[in-house]
Protein backbone atom coordinates (compact mmCIF):
# COMPACT_ATOMS: atom_id res chain seq x y z
CA UNK A 1 0.00 0.00 0.00
CA UNK A 2 1.33 3.45 -0.98
CA UNK A 3 -0.10 6.12 1.17
CA UNK A 4 0.35 10.21 0.40
CA UNK A 5 -1.12 13.69 0.61
CA UNK A 6 -2.91 16.28 -2.21
CA UNK A 7 -3.26 19.35 -1.29
CA UNK A 8 -6.50 20.90 -2.79
CA UNK A 9 -8.24 24.30 -2.07
CA UNK A 10 -8.28 24.20 2.34
CA UNK A 11 -7.16 20.83 2.75
CA UNK A 12 -5.02 18.20 2.51
CA UNK A 13 -6.03 14.58 1.96
CA UNK A 14 -4.68 11.89 3.03
CA UNK A 15 -5.06 9.15 0.10
CA UNK A 16 -4.02 5.11 0.51
CA UNK A 17 -3.44 3.40 -3.39
CA UNK A 18 -3.35 -0.59 -3.53
CA UNK A 19 -2.91 -2.68 -6.27
CA UNK A 20 -2.81 -2.62 -9.94
CA UNK A 21 -5.10 -2.32 -12.75
CA UNK A 22 -8.34 0.22 -13.63
CA UNK A 23 -8.29 2.59 -11.35
CA UNK A 24 -11.37 2.18 -8.24
CA UNK A 25 -12.17 4.86 -6.43
CA UNK A 26 -13.62 3.73 -2.78
CA UNK A 27 -15.88 6.07 -0.83
CA UNK A 28 -17.55 5.54 2.30
CA UNK A 29 -20.17 7.68 4.04
CA UNK A 30 -20.86 8.91 7.56
CA UNK A 31 -18.28 9.30 10.05
CA UNK A 32 -15.84 6.56 8.38
CA UNK A 33 -12.22 6.48 7.03
CA UNK A 34 -10.18 4.33 4.48
CA UNK A 35 -9.62 1.84 7.39
CA UNK A 36 -13.31 0.18 7.25
CA UNK A 37 -12.59 -0.28 3.43
CA UNK A 38 -9.32 -1.87 3.93
CA UNK A 39 -10.61 -5.80 3.68
CA UNK A 40 -12.51 -4.80 0.31
CA UNK A 41 -9.85 -3.03 -1.01
CA UNK A 42 -7.38 -6.28 -0.31
CA UNK A 43 -9.51 -8.21 -2.04
CA UNK A 44 -9.82 -5.88 -5.25
CA UNK A 45 -6.08 -5.14 -5.50
CA UNK A 46 -5.38 -7.67 -7.58
CA UNK A 47 -8.08 -6.66 -10.14
CA UNK A 48 -8.08 -2.85 -9.68
CA UNK A 49 -5.83 0.41 -8.55
CA UNK A 50 -7.89 0.81 -5.51
CA UNK A 51 -8.25 4.25 -4.28
CA UNK A 52 -9.28 5.44 -0.54
CA UNK A 53 -9.26 8.88 1.46
CA UNK A 54 -10.27 10.66 4.29
CA UNK A 55 -12.89 13.55 2.92
CA UNK A 56 -11.67 16.91 4.28
CA UNK A 57 -11.44 17.31 8.42
CA UNK A 58 -11.56 13.82 8.49
CA UNK A 59 -9.04 11.65 10.57
CA UNK A 60 -5.73 12.64 8.32
CA UNK A 61 -7.22 15.01 6.29
CA UNK A 62 -6.83 18.48 7.89
CA UNK A 63 -8.51 21.65 7.23
CA UNK A 64 -5.98 24.16 6.02
CA UNK A 65 -8.06 27.65 5.87
CA UNK A 66 -11.19 28.60 7.91
CA UNK A 67 -14.12 26.31 6.75
CA UNK A 68 -18.56 26.34 7.04
CA UNK A 69 -20.61 23.89 5.59
CA UNK A 70 -19.19 21.49 3.11
CA UNK A 71 -21.61 20.52 0.59
CA UNK A 72 -21.49 17.52 -1.73
CA UNK A 73 -20.20 20.09 -4.73
CA UNK A 74 -17.10 20.40 -2.54
CA UNK A 75 -16.35 16.77 -1.73
CA UNK A 76 -17.17 15.78 -5.57
CA UNK A 77 -14.14 18.75 -6.67
CA UNK A 78 -12.12 16.64 -3.71
CA UNK A 79 -12.33 13.32 -5.64
CA UNK A 80 -12.46 14.18 -8.89
CA UNK A 81 -8.53 15.64 -8.23
CA UNK A 82 -7.82 12.75 -6.58
CA UNK A 83 -9.04 10.71 -9.91
CA UNK A 84 -6.59 13.56 -11.91
CA UNK A 85 -4.01 12.56 -9.79
CA UNK A 86 -4.22 8.69 -10.08
CA UNK A 87 -4.24 9.28 -13.82
CA UNK A 88 -6.52 10.13 -17.21
CA UNK A 89 -7.77 7.42 -17.80
CA UNK A 90 -11.39 6.51 -17.12
CA UNK A 91 -12.07 5.24 -13.64
CA UNK A 92 -14.69 3.06 -11.41
CA UNK A 93 -16.33 4.34 -8.53
CA UNK A 94 -17.63 2.51 -5.57
CA UNK A 95 -19.65 5.13 -3.33
CA UNK A 96 -21.73 3.85 -0.09
CA UNK A 97 -24.10 6.58 2.10
CA UNK A 98 -22.64 10.50 1.93
CA UNK A 99 -20.59 8.73 -0.40
CA UNK A 100 -23.13 7.89 -2.97
CA UNK A 101 -24.11 11.60 -3.08
CA UNK A 102 -20.11 12.69 -4.04
CA UNK A 103 -20.25 10.07 -6.53
CA UNK A 104 -23.90 11.19 -8.07
CA UNK A 105 -21.62 14.59 -8.63
CA UNK A 106 -18.68 13.81 -9.60
CA UNK A 107 -18.29 15.68 -13.06
CA UNK A 108 -16.87 12.21 -14.66
CA UNK A 109 -20.10 10.46 -14.24
CA UNK A 110 -21.30 13.16 -16.24
CA UNK A 111 -18.55 12.98 -19.76
CA UNK A 112 -6.61 2.90 15.44
CA UNK A 113 -9.80 3.15 13.88
CA UNK A 114 -12.94 3.50 16.21
CA UNK A 115 -11.04 6.25 17.52
CA UNK A 116 -11.26 7.68 14.25
CA UNK A 117 -14.49 7.39 13.90
CA UNK A 118 -15.67 8.69 16.99
CA UNK A 119 -13.92 12.17 16.30
CA UNK A 120 -15.01 12.14 12.44
CA UNK A 121 -18.78 12.23 14.03
CA UNK A 122 -17.82 16.23 14.99
CA UNK A 123 -17.02 17.12 11.18
CA UNK A 124 -19.93 15.01 9.72
CA UNK A 125 -22.20 16.78 11.77
CA UNK A 126 -20.65 19.91 12.27
CA UNK A 127 -19.98 20.25 8.23
CA UNK A 128 -22.01 17.86 6.27
CA UNK A 129 -25.42 16.87 7.93
CA UNK A 130 -27.45 19.44 6.74
CA UNK A 131 -25.95 20.33 3.23
CA UNK A 132 -25.98 16.65 2.44
CA UNK A 133 -29.54 16.39 3.50
CA UNK A 134 -30.75 19.04 1.06
CA UNK A 135 -28.98 17.53 -1.63
CA UNK A 136 -30.57 16.37 -4.91
CA UNK A 137 -28.93 14.91 -7.78
CA UNK A 138 -29.09 15.93 -11.40
CA UNK A 139 -31.07 13.16 -13.03
CA UNK A 140 -31.14 14.83 -16.55
CA UNK A 141 -27.53 14.59 -16.48
CA UNK A 142 -26.72 11.34 -14.93
CA UNK A 143 -29.44 9.37 -17.09
CA UNK A 144 -26.58 8.31 -19.88
CA UNK A 145 -23.38 8.24 -17.04
CA UNK A 146 -22.17 4.65 -16.48
CA UNK A 147 -23.66 4.61 -12.90
CA UNK A 148 -24.68 1.20 -10.98
CA UNK A 149 -26.89 1.69 -7.67
CA UNK A 150 -26.75 -1.19 -5.55
CA UNK A 151 -28.09 -1.66 -2.14
CA UNK A 152 -27.53 -4.91 0.09
CA UNK A 153 -29.84 -7.56 0.31
CA UNK A 154 -30.14 -7.33 4.13
CA UNK A 155 -31.16 -4.14 4.14
CA UNK A 156 -34.12 -4.79 2.06
CA UNK A 157 -37.59 -2.08 3.00
CA UNK A 158 -35.16 -0.13 4.97
CA UNK A 159 -34.17 3.52 4.35
CA UNK A 160 -31.33 2.81 2.87
CA UNK A 161 -32.96 0.08 0.10
CA UNK A 162 -35.98 2.83 -0.68
CA UNK A 163 -33.31 5.39 -1.42
CA UNK A 164 -31.51 3.36 -3.74
CA UNK A 165 -34.29 2.38 -5.81
CA UNK A 166 -35.85 5.83 -5.38
CA UNK A 167 -32.71 7.16 -6.83
CA UNK A 168 -32.36 4.24 -9.38
CA UNK A 169 -35.84 4.61 -10.81
CA UNK A 170 -35.55 8.49 -11.38
CA UNK A 171 -32.01 7.52 -13.26
CA UNK A 172 -34.52 5.26 -15.03
CA UNK A 173 -32.52 1.76 -14.29
CA UNK A 174 -32.83 -1.41 -12.04
CA UNK A 175 -30.99 -1.19 -8.87
CA UNK A 176 -28.77 -4.12 -7.98
CA UNK A 177 -28.28 -6.23 -5.12
CA UNK A 178 -24.77 -6.81 -3.28
CA UNK A 179 -24.44 -9.18 -0.63
CA UNK A 180 -24.81 -8.13 2.99
CA UNK A 181 -26.43 -4.89 4.70
CA UNK A 182 -25.45 -1.50 4.15
CA UNK A 183 -21.78 -2.60 5.18
CA UNK A 184 -21.68 -5.47 3.15
CA UNK A 185 -18.51 -4.57 2.42
CA UNK A 186 -17.16 -4.87 5.38
CA UNK A 187 -18.94 -8.29 7.33
CA UNK A 188 -18.24 -10.52 4.21
CA UNK A 189 -15.59 -8.74 2.37
CA UNK A 190 -14.93 -11.48 -0.02
CA UNK A 191 -18.24 -12.05 -1.56
CA UNK A 192 -18.88 -8.29 -1.69
CA UNK A 193 -15.74 -7.91 -3.80
CA UNK A 194 -16.64 -10.63 -6.06
CA UNK A 195 -20.17 -9.28 -6.21
CA UNK A 196 -19.05 -5.63 -6.66
CA UNK A 197 -16.70 -6.75 -9.54
CA UNK A 198 -19.37 -8.46 -11.48
CA UNK A 199 -21.43 -5.45 -11.38
CA UNK A 200 -18.91 -2.87 -12.42
CA UNK A 201 -17.86 -5.39 -15.39
CA UNK A 202 -20.99 -7.68 -15.66
CA UNK A 203 -20.16 -8.67 -19.64
CA UNK A 204 -16.17 -9.02 -18.87
CA UNK A 205 -17.30 -11.43 -15.51
CA UNK A 206 -19.46 -13.80 -17.34
CA UNK A 207 -16.45 -14.27 -19.91
CA UNK A 208 -14.05 -14.93 -17.03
Amino acid sequence: MDTGMLDVPGARLHYEVRGTGPVLLVMLGGSTDPAMATPLAELLSGRYTVLTYDRRGYSRSPLTAPSGEHPVALHADDALRLLDAAGSEPAHVFATHAGALIGLDLPAWIHGMLTRMAANADPSLRYELRAFSRYVPDAAALRDAPAVMAYGAGDLGTVFHRATLAVAGLLGREAVELPGDHVGYLRDPAAFAEALHTALTPSQSRRS
